[in-house]
C-alpha cells in the first residue's frame, strides 16, 4: 500500500511540476486510478499529501483540483527560495567539489547556447538545464536537511513559470548570474556565491510577480 501511494504520489506531483497537469486542472481518483494500475485507495492518499503541500485542493465528491498561485503564494515561495538557495551557495563555494563546479560550467555554456540559438522547445531545455544547475549547489552543500527543505518549496510548477515570463533582458541576466557563481565557486568565496544566488532569485520574482500583477 505505502508503495503504491509513493508511487501515484510522484507521478501526480511529477505532472504537475512539469505543467502535464497546469494550475486548475481537475483531478479524479478514478481516471488517475486507471491509468496508473492502482486501486482509488492510493490515489486518495497521494492527494492527500499533495493537499498538505498546496500542491492540489481537496474537493469534496470530485477528486482535486491543480492550485492556482496566489501573489501571497509566490511571495512566500521565492522568500523561502532567497534564504535557503543563498545559505546553499555559500556553503557550496567551500564544499562543491571541482568536478560539481566543471559541470556547473558547462551547464552555464549549455544554457547560453540555448539561448543564443532559440530552438523549437529553449525555453524548455534551459528550464530543465536550470534546474540540474540549481540542484548542483543545493546537494553540493552537503547539507541534507537544507536540501530536503529545499527541494519542498523549489521542485513546483512556480519555477517553470518563471523562464516562461522572461523576456531577452531577463533571460541575459539569469545567465550572466549563472556564469558569475560558477566563478565565486571557482574563487572559493562564499560570501560572494551568496550575494550572487539572493540576486539571482530576487531578479526572478520581480518578473514572475509583476507578470501576475498584470493578469
Amino acid at each position: 500500500m505505502a508503495e503504491a501511494v509513493e508511487r501515484v504520489y510522484v507521478a501526480i506531483r511529477s505532472g504537475i511540476i512539469d505543467g502535464t497537469y497546469p494550475s486548475g486542472t481537475p483531478l479524479r481518483a478514478e481516471g488517475l486510478a486507471i491509468q496508473l494500475g492502482v486501486s482509488r485507495t492510493p490515489v486518495r492518499e497521494a492527494f492527500r499529501r499533495l493537499d498538505a503541500e498546496g500542491l492540489v485542493r481537496i474537493v469534496a465528491n470530485q477528486g482535486a483540483r491543480v492550485t492556482g498561485w496566489s501573489r501571497r503564494a509566490m511571495e512566500e515561495v521565492f522568500g523561502i527560495r532567497v534564504r535557503l538557495e543563498s545559505y546553499a551557495a555559500e556553503l557550496g563555494a567551500t564544499t562543491l567539489s571541482e568536478e560539481a563546479i566543471d559541470e556547473l560550467d558547462q551547464l552555464d555554456v549549455q544554457m547560453r547556447n540555448l539561448a543564443a540559438g532559440k530552438a523549437t522547445g529553449f525555453i524548455d531545455a534551459i528550464a530543465t538545464a536550470n534546474s540540474r544547475f540549481h540542484r548542483i549547489i543545493v546537494d553540493g552543500s552537503m547539507n541534507q536537511r537544507l536540501a530536503a527543505m529545499i527541494s519542498m518549496v523549489v521542485e513546483t510548477h512556480l519555477i517553470g513559470m518563471t523562464f516562461r515570463n522572461y523576456g531577452p533582458g531577463d533571460l541575459a541576466r539569469s545567465m550572466s548570474h549563472h556564469s558569475e557563481l560558477v566563478s565565486a565557486f571557482r574563487a572559493r568565496n562564499g560570501a560572494w556565491a551568496s550575494a550572487v544566488m539572493q540576486s539571482h532569485i530576487l531578479a526572478a520574482r520581480s518578473v514572475v510577480i509583476a507578470d501576475s500583477d498584470e493578469t
